[in-house]
């Protein structure tokens, strides 16, 4: 690690330093702990796995992926000893008491009886048997973590013993992670494909996440995961605030760059990558704060300048410069503080974590190293398959063999005859298909003219998209015309002209009723044809802010109207609207 270039120099002092007081008194510990356990469960990790923790730190990612799997194995054993003590069959002794009376609970592995000291009756299985199956099945389990921080890993390490890790197969090592690659694994003696890769909250920390990712995604067995956690763009606002200064005022900002900020940032890293996306998942973390008064606000400039994260960068600021930086960032805060309930300024800090799961796709090619030594699990090649396969080899040069013995050109050509008069009937059938086609799919000028295509489907519905790659993945239309009447789906209040949405919800309203009409009017309808508006908002609070909006647009239509609280998809999105209304007029001619 001596070559380590100054950024990653400067990550790594800065994780030795915090390494002490990363599990405990660290005032962030409970944060930490929770995130990484967080990020375990929606890994979906079981017994038998092959696991390994990027970015480790001390190792709670990993440690909480090894109780997991121990978890996991024990509910196995445990579940298979009760079938076994069920399926097989039951002596007279262990049914209704044996010669002494007792029952013999190491011949069945199941039994039943009164529980000591009360009347409640419940079931003993075999303890020696389940403890022994579980021992097995975590034995199987190897999970491997990785940080650029050596203190981190001493703390990892020691963590890890304290909790009762004897499987010597099961490490920590230090790491520079966006770089790693299955030959260094296979030279540590590492496995150098795995069931799950994780990375907590440190992912923010890579520089180029895309590239680490696509490296990252050739190292998983087929049916891998990559399981990563990010936060949204307005996670601790009041940090932000100083990025956002730091780049007005012309200098570097101190915090690592957002990669992970809303769904469709998630969704574009993912495909970036060649991955296929599990899940995603938004999760508040309820024990932050919700909002900043700007005075609370300016009163964290000097803590964030003198916390560790940022002590350093600060350091190299000239005295000029943070008096600079500071009045940016004041003036930053007062611009982006909203009307808080109470009438006032208040500083909205998101407090949303993103889970996201990433599976490898079958042409992801599988990597291992040339001469490194094949894991017995993962990578080592059995022999049954390798029997299996030559067996396979065999039969099929015997089949070439027997097929060119008895085909002659007679044959041939009586069954290309055949062929050929197939593929004319084929070829006939293909142009009234693509006729069929060209008929049902069509494109209007007034619909085109606002960035729509129109389906028309022999059951009679019109079908209209805008082209949104949201559309295409979830196989949905942006409005459906079905005899006199438009449905046009949720909308939400991205400006699709420049892929961007305002953080205010009266400006959300304001764009979703924009896009709202331009879809009813390219569907040959009008917003004032509206009869039914449901709209569904992101917090209570926004309600009185989004109202007068509402009614300014639905002023003509007066539509029956129902307004819930619903928890979108999406932090930045605020509120979502969908409306059904009157055609004016055939639609598209």
């Amino acid at each position: 690690m001596a070559g380590l270039d100054p950024y990653l120099g400067e990550v790594k002092a800065l994780f030795d330093l915090r390494a002490p007081t990363y599990d405990s008194s660290d005032k962030s510990a409970h944060f930490h702990h929770n995130h990484a356990d967080r990020l375990v469960y929606h890994s979906d990790i079981q017994s038998g796995q092959d696991i390994l923790d990027l970015c480790c730190g001390t190792g709670l990612a990993a440690r909480s992926a090894h109780r997991s799997a121990h978890k996991s194995a024990h509910r196995s054993a445990h579940v298979s000893a009760h079938k076994s003590a069920h399926s097989s069959p039951t002596t007279n002794a262990t049914k209704s008491g044996n010669a002494s009376g007792k029952s013999d609970a190491n011949t069945s592995g199941y039994t039943s009886g009164n529980k000591e000291g009360g009347g409640n009756v419940e079931q003993v299985v075999g303890f020696n048997k389940v403890e022994k199956a579980t021992k097995n099945a975590v034995k199987s389990t190897r999970v491997f973590g990785l940080d650029l921080s050596g203190k981190m890993i001493e703390e990892a390490a020691k963590a890890a013993e304290n909790e009762g890790w004897k499987d010597a197969k099961s490490r920590f090592l230090v790491c520079d992670v966006a770089s790693l690659s299955a030959e260094w694994l296979a030279e540590k003696g590492l496995p150098v494909a795995f069931d799950r890769i994780l990375c907590a909250s440190a992912f923010v920390y890579i520089r180029d996440p895309p590239a680490a990712m696509r490296k990252w995604a050739k190292l998983l067995k087929p049916n891998g995961c990559l399981c990563i956690s990010g936060f949204a763009k307005e996670f601790q606002v009041v940090s932000r605030c100083l990025n956002l200064a730091a780049e007005a005022c012309g200098i570097q900002a101190p915090y690592p760059n957002q990669h992970t900020g809303d769904t469709r940032t998630c969704l574009s890293l993912i495909e970036d990558c060649g991955l296929s996306v599990r899940r995603i998942v938004w999760e508040d973390q309820e024990h932050l704060p919700l909002t900043f008064t700007p005075e609370q606000a300016v009163k964290m400039f000097q803590k964030m300048i003198e916390h560790p994260i940022t002590a350093r960068w600060a350091g190299c600021l000239s005295e000029s410069q943070i008096s600079l930086l500071f009045e940016t960032f004041k003036a930053l805060v007062e611009k982006l503080s909203v009307e808080g309930p109470k009438g006032s300024k208040v500083l909205v800090n998101d407090r949303s974590t993103v889970y996201f799961v990433a599976r490898r796709k079958p042409d992801i090619k599988y990597v291992a190293a040339e001469g490194a030594k094949e894991d017995a699990k993962g990578t080592k090649e059995d022999p049954k398959d390798t029997k299996e396969d030559a067996k396979s080899t065999k039969e099929d040069a015997k089949s070439t063999k027997e097929d060119t013995k008895s085909t002659g050109e007679d044959r041939a050509d009586a069954k290309g005859t055949k062929e050929d008069a197939s593929s004319a009937k084929s070829s006939k059938e293909d142009a009234s298909s693509a006729k069929s086609t060209k008929e049902d799919v069509k494109e209007d000028p007034k619909a085109a003219g606002h960035g729509y295509t129109v389906v028309y489907g022999n059951d009679g519905v019109a079908r209209v998209s805008s082209g949104s790659t949201f559309e295409a993945m979830c196989s949905y239309s942006r409005a459906v015309v079905v005899g006199d009447e438009v449905y046009v789906s949720g909308t939400t209040g991205y400006d699709y002209t420049k892929m961007e949405i305002h953080a205010t919800p009266e400006r959300q309203t304001e764009q979703c009723f924009r896009n709202i009409s331009s879809a009813l009017d390219a569907c040959g309808s009008s917003i004032d044809l509206v009869f039914r508006i449901r709209i569904h908002l992101a917090h209570a609070m926004d309600f009185p802010k989004i109202a007068p909006i509402v009614g300014k647009w639905m002023k003509k239509a007066r539509p029956a109207n129902t307004t819930v609280v619903s928890q979108l998809v999406a932090p930045e999105m605020r509120v979502e609207i969908e409306v059904t209304a009157k055609k004016a007029k055939a639609p598209f001619t």
